[in-house]
């Protein structure tokens, strides 16, 4: 099966329609970046609509991490230096095994650079941006 475009996905769920689109890929080409990133940075779509439709594309949970209550204790098991370099958030810690948040599902690397014990599959999320100083 192939795997459906952001474009799509934010059109499906109508976020978007076809203009949009054809004018974030004609940005595309000039600029390299995302096709989302972009339509957020128009405005056009919120940081949590792309993220809930990434989380869709790459078959992961959703969590709107807003309003999300962090356990200080699991917070402080993975180092946030790692947090901020890989963009991963973590959601819980049972018996060693972590639910994380991340920015993207596609990074097939984070599972096996979580220090400190197993990882669930992860969850896409969405956060209000925060200072990494």
């Amino acid at each position: 099966m192939i795997q459906k475009k952001i474009g799509e996905l934010l059109i499906e769920e109508g976020f978007i329609n076809d203009e949009y689109i054809s004018f974030a890929l004609k940005e595309q080409e000039s600029t390299g970046e995302r096709v989302g990133d972009i339509l957020v940075r128009l405005g056009i779509v919120t940081d949590t609509e792309v993220a809930a439709v990434l989380a869709k594309q790459s078959k992961k949970d959703f969590v709107d991490l807003t309003d999300f209550s962090f356990d200080k204790k699991v917070l402080e098991t993975i180092p946030i230096s790692f947090t901020r370099q890989y963009t991963v958030l973590p959601l819980s810690n049972d018996n060693g095994m972590f639910r994380i948040a991340v920015s993207d599902p596609f990074d097939i690397k984070i599972p096996e650079l979580v220090p400190g014990g197993g990882i669930e599959p992860p969850t896409q999320g969405f956060s209000v941006p925060c200072s990494t100083d």
